[in-house]
């Protein structure tokens, strides 16, 4: 499962943003990322897992001064990929005209 959040931010060169995640400043990573794309700034959190529940704030700043939202995420429980490919696979023997399955 993944999250996005985005950020409309007004056209401006000087426009900073900061991502934080309670209170400290978010480590991005390979499951975490952020987006400047199309006017639009985004925070990307992919396969969400019970650690990511927090909250996050976007601080945006330029010479005007700054904006800023804060957003609470809580994650119930995270999807178990490992058994979803944890399956034993046999080796069959098959004769030229034989058939590996009914």
């Amino acid at each position: 499962m993944t999250i996005e959040a985005q950020v409309e931010p007004s056209d401006d060169e000087r426009l900073t943003v900061e991502w934080y995640k309670n209170g400290r400043p978010l480590v991005l990573g390979s499951r975490i990322n952020t987006r400047f794309d199309f006017g639009l700034i985004s925070l990307e959190i992919m396969d969400l897992i019970t650690e990511d529940s927090g909250f996050y704030t976007c601080r945006a700043v330029n010479n005007h001064g700054e904006a800023i939202t804060t957003c609470a995420l809580k994650v119930k429980g995270s999807a178990n990929y490992k058994d979803l490919f944890n399956y034993k696979v046999n080796d069959i023997k098959l004769g030229v005209d034989d058939k590996a399955y009914d």
